[in-house]
């Protein structure tokens, strides 16, 4: 993980075009090192299947 994609200040909307959490990636080589092949993949949403800010976790 790099970077935060677009992080919310509060509570909003979530969709397919600005999803609520998401982070930008990079790609790694089985090495460990980054691999300059490869772009960085931004706003790549995380899986949450419960919880949030609005479900008091």
């Amino acid at each position: 993980m790099v970077a935060v994609a677009d992080a919310p200040s509060g509570a909003g909307i979530c969709d397919d075009f600005r999803p609520r959490y998401a982070v930008d990636i990079e790609v790694m080589g089985p090495d460990g090192e980054p691999d300059t092949q490869l772009p960085t993949l931004a706003g790549v949403p995380l899986p949450l299947p419960t919880g949030g800010e609005e479900m008091a976790i």
